[in-house]
């Protein structure tokens, strides 16, 4: 059965500058050269975390550090050698997140900031403005949640896909779905989205995938032995 495998992990104790030089010195060359354009610290620490979570996953998958990168039309980043080795990055707040499986996958992670609310053109953009009057009749805590989840899907929708033209209009049934707590429950304070794990063509597979979380603690990681 294949599995698609989501880590994420902490960045914060990259803000050390021994564990930031440990870091760079185990990421692809490709994403070294990305954290090295970006100006904030901690746009960076995002960035070299997600990185980590991306070597650790190519180890796993037995993908060389030094392997081959390409980018496809939308800019998202694979290996032409290694066609079953899918993986998607994302990045807020505190964390960064890794998602990886044989077929395309998708991941978003937002750090909930209810205040992005007021802003009613990002909101109806979002959720679709026929969905308006239905997500506006809800309490604010729903609304929150919905937003966030509906922001979350078209993000992991277009990683995969390279377009969320699926999500263009969410009809109000799927904005109640959104409003659960199921997407808020891995990391407190936090929405996280992940989808795919299927191919895009062909039949689908006889099995499901199953899909995993798990934690990772960096500090752990860059402080033991390079392997």
């Amino acid at each position: 059965m294949d599995i698609l495998l989501t880590e994420f992990a902490d960045v914060s104790p990259i803000a050390d500058e021994e564990l930031f030089a440990r870091a760079t010195e185990r990421v692809p060359e490709w994403r070294r050269a990305k954290v090295r354009r970006l100006r904030r610290p901690e746009a960076r620490r995002l960035s070299l975390g997600a990185g980590l979570l991306l070597a650790r996953a190519m180890k796993s998958a037995g993908v060389p550090l030094d392997a081959e990168i390409a980018f496809d039309p939308h800019g998202k980043p694979f290996y032409p050698v290694f066609p079953r080795f899918h993986f998607c990055l994302s990045h807020s707040g505190d964390f960064a997140m890794c998602s990886n499986a044989p077929s395309p996958v998708g991941c978003d992670i937002q750090k909930v900031d209810p205040s992005r609310l007021k802003n009613r053109r990002l909101v109806a953009r979002t959720i679709g403005a026929d969905s308006l009057p239905f997500f506006d009749g809800m309490d604010e805590e729903r609304k929150v949640r919905a937003f966030f989840a509906a922001w979350g899907m078209r993000e992991s929708a277009f990683k995969m896909l390279g377009s969320d033209a699926d999500f263009d209009e969410i009809p109000p049934e799927m904005l109640f779905m959104f409003s659960d707590e199921g997407f808020f429950r891995l990391l407190p304070g936090y929405c996280v989205v992940v989808g795919g794990g299927t191919p895009l063509s062909g039949p689908p597979p006889q099995e499901c995938v199953r899909t995993k979380f798990r934690g990772v603690e960096l500090e752990k990681i860059l402080r033991s032995p390079k392997r």
